[in-house]
């Protein structure tokens, strides 16, 4: 079925948006028919399950209408009436049109037991529409859609709704273009018959339904306010705001079902693309993935409501129907003015919702942020910097556009007892907002948030008390403008020369190797370190030249001593030295995290794993621990935590931590590879492993 979405893709880019002066009568019948065919096959493909249905074909075939040269006169069957139905039933706001028989044969036809004559499955679909009608306009405050009563031949004025074999969920379609400033329309609307093929709705047709009339309801009250809510032109017109505000509703209207959470992967992948950014119709296929990321820009809607109500995507789409043309990203900033009593705007609200993205998944935080994140994807990381001082160089395709954010993981930073300096330098003069958090490795803690915002632009940023969290994250959002992939040089390094690792108070294992790391900037190419465990009386050589690249890895002296220092100078001048601000410790209190056994481990052979952890001590009490049970992509499974069962081997004890493969929930865990996060006294390790079954 790869043909259909190439031929698809043909069609779309030989004029899907081209206004009727550039597309000729010849042209546009060939290419309606084209799409005709290209349509009726890919529905066959969905049914099949071959190929992902369309979440909205509404950008499409409007497209196509738009298109049409004055004086072709042809009925294009994926965007005419279907006015061979045989049956109509009607609601208080509704004309459902179905048949029986063909393609477009209702879903169950036969099962007629709720009202004699009308199928079930149009039985239902009629109380879903008015009740998506009563809550949208009844209840949030919208106007109904414009009634077509006036033209089509003295009809009832009910919104007309065709079931067909379809291969979206559904579709709206302008009808009557109404003279009025901004543009409205009148509309009528597609849903598809049966949702064969539709994954995740294999057991439950009428959910499926449930989104896509919400969904496409809401295009039909669009048109009716605001019908030029397109930004872009021929041929990459934009429809990200009536897209995203149109999922918006199916939360809106049924919470229970979370739909938009299979498309947010889409959004969460590419977080420095423009929540601005909506279709290209000369994409390679139709579910591209530029396409389905204004589906997944739902979440900004989603975020504008927790912080301020549903009430505020009506504010919006109030402002869009003052003023012709695009207009939504300047209507949301008056509406959140209004809301907040002008105490935020437009910018200061992405940046709190680029915030809150980095909590998803297992960075979820309950009660925080969005109630659903823990099934949301995780945030795409630009950059994850471990060795400092560093640059960040990131291509064209990483940089964020205008009101999209970049993500960059600074880690070790627990390292950086000197504090870190970030020197930010942007391209262009484009507003930006930074924000810093401060977080902490273990699971299951809370993470610790330090939330620093800039209104302009700030080319130096020092966090003195780095060493207080694991890592920090920065997000770099762009804030206003219309520019695309917007550059910026980034640098962190220490605030400061010193030495950074073993820091003034630390213990260090004797007879294990050790990082030295450390910050000299004025030094050249090569430096030597030395070391003392008498408080600098004496001192020893550790090597007499190695790089001046911050870190060393030291084969710690098997000795105790609470009176060591590290001193590092540069070869060629010693004056220019560094050295600890105060004493740290060796011990030989060895402590040696072992490897879990057995591994790989049977779940049906072998009935626990343990994660042993041998260490020597002369405390005999009880040591502290736990282990954290991770997926690879670090969601939680298991936490298992208490005091050690010790065991004496001459002078080791061995603390034995046992897992016995269940979840939080007690049902037994999916073969694959996992991780363990081991904590023992005041140290922790990570280990992989795989289970089997």
């Amino acid at each position: 079925m790869k043909k259909i979405s190439l031929l698809l893709f043909i069609c779309l880019v030989s004029g899907a948006v081209l206004s009727a002066e550039e597309m000729s009568a010849e042209q546009w019948l060939q290419y309606n028919e084209t799409v005709t065919t290209m349509f009726e096959e890919l529905a066959d493909a969905v049914r099949n399950g071959e190929e992902p249905p369309i979440k909205c074909a509404t950008p499409i075939l409007n497209a196509l209408i738009s298109s049409q040269p004055k004086g072709v006169d042809s009925k294009a069957a994926y965007y005419e009436r279907e006015d061979t139905m045989s049956y109509t039933y009607s609601t208080n706001h509704f004309l459902l049109h179905y048949t029986g028989t063909g393609a477009n044969r209702i879903y169950q036809f036969d099962v007629q037991d709720s009202m004699a004559g009308v199928p079930n499955y149009i039985f239902e679909a009629g109380k879903i529409c008015d009740s998506v009608w009563e809550h949208t306009v009844g209840d949030l405050g919208y106007p109904p859609p414009i009634s077509d009563g006036y033209y089509n031949g003295g009809g009832n004025g009910l919104l007309d709704i065709y079931f067909v074999h379809f291969p979206a969920y559904g579709a709206t379609v302008r009808d009557s273009v109404q003279a009025t400033i901004p543009l409205t329309m009148t509309t009528y609307m597609f849903i598809e018959n049966d949702y064969e093929g539709f994954p995740g709705y294999e057991m439950n047709r009428l959910n499926a339904l449930r989104v896509s009339l919400a969904h496409e309801f809401f295009h039909t009250v669009q048109f009716g306010i605001d019908a030029s809510e397109l930004e872009g032109s021929s041929p990459d017109f934009n429809p990200a705001w009536i897209e995203m505000s149109a999922v918006f509703m199916e939360e809106e209207h049924y919470d229970d079902i979370d739909d938009y959470i299979n498309y947010l992967l889409y959004f969460y992948d590419v977080p420095q693309w423009s929540i601005r950014t909506g279709t290209v119709l000369g994409s390679p296929t139709i579910n591209y993935w530029r396409n389905l990321h204004m589906y997944a820009s739902v979440i900004f809607p989603i975020f504008l409501a927790e912080r301020y109500g549903s009430v505020i995507v009506r504010d919006i789409w109030e402002g869009c129907g003052e003023v012709s043309g695009p207009n939504w990203w300047l209507a949301a900033d008056d509406a959140i003015k209004s809301r907040s009593g002008d105490t935020s705007d437009l910018k200061s609200e992405f940046q709190e919702f680029a915030l809150w993205n980095l909590f998803t998944k297992h960075r979820f935080k309950s009660g925080d942020y969005f109630p659903e994140a823990i099934n949301y994807d995780t945030v795409n990381l630009a950059a994850r910097i471990i060795d400092y001082p560093t640059t960040v160089a990131l291509g064209d395709s990483i940089t964020p556009d205008n009101l999209g954010a970049n993500y960059i993981m600074l880690e070790n930073v627990d390292l950086m007892s000197l504090g870190i300096k970030i020197e930010f330098e942007p391209e262009t003069a484009d507003s930006w907002g930074i924000t810093l958090v401060g977080m902490q490795d273990d699971i299951g803690q809370p993470v610790v948030v330090e939330h620093i915002d800039y209104d302009t632009v700030t080319s130096v940023i020092q966090i003195p008390d780095a060493a207080d969290f694991d890592k920090i994250a920065l997000i770099l959002s762009v804030l206003g403008g219309n520019a695309k992939q917007v550059g910026y040089s980034l640098t962190v390094s220490t605030m400061g020369d010193g030495v950074l690792r073993p820091n003034a108070g630390d213990t260090v294992d004797a007879g294990r190797e050790f990082v030295i790391r450390w910050s000299l900037v004025d030094a050249g190419d090569s430096v030597k370190i030395e070391f003392s465990d008498d408080n600098g009386a004496t001192w020893s050589n550790v090597v007499n030249s190695t790089a001046n690249n911050g870190q060393y890895p030291w084969p710690v002296p098997n000795i105790e001593s609470d009176f060591c220092l590290i001193r590092i100078s540069d070869v060629e001048n010693p004056g220019i030295m560094v050295q600890n601000e105060g004493v740290f410790s060796i011990s030989a209190t060895g402590l040696i995290f072992g490897e879990p056994f057995p591994n790989p481990a049977w779940i049906q052979n072998d009935e626990l794993i343990t994660f042993p952890v041998n260490y020597q001590s002369s405390d005999r009490g009880q040591i502290d621990w736990s282990v954290t049970i991770l997926t690879l992509a670090g969601e939680m499974v298991q936490r298992i935590e208490g005091r050690g069962v010790e065991l004496t081997i001459n002078d080791t004890r061995v603390s034995a931590h046992q897992w016995d493969y269940t979840n939080e929930g007690g049902e037994l865990v999916a073969a694959g590879p996992y991780l363990a996060v081991i904590k023992f006294k005041d140290e922790k390790q990570i280990k992989k492993f795989v289970v089997l079954r």
